[in-house]
């Protein structure tokens, strides 16, 4: 019962939030009203600099190939890190005398 109670208030405080921030974050810093004219395109200059996908210059096939690595190496630590806390955290029920 607890649970249940528990799950339905962090999942209306969840939508509560997302609703908020449907309506309150901006799409873009051109259109930020809280950041003055300067900020503003500072921070839309940064977003241009920074982007990856849309570039025009030739990417070379092992630059993809790192990149692919890259992430696989961080999905990796991702789940292995996530496995450990299970288990981790199964231990110690058990070791409770619990079941999971």
């Amino acid at each position: 019962m607890i649970q249940k109670l528990t799950s339905c208030s962090e999942g209306a405080v969840t939508a509560l939030v997302a609703i908020f921030g449907f309506f309150l974050l901006p799409n873009t810093p051109l259109t930020t009203p809280w950041l003055n004219q300067e900020e503003r395109e500072l921070a839309h200059a940064r977003m241009e600099r920074d982007r990856v996908g849309d570039s025009t210059e030739p990417v070379s096939s092992m630059e993809g190939l790192r990149q692919a690595c890259r992430y696989v190496v961080f999905l990796n630590k991702v789940y292995v890190r996530q496995a450990l806390t299970l288990y981790v955290y199964l231990t110690g029920i058990r070791e409770r005398g619990c079941s999971a």
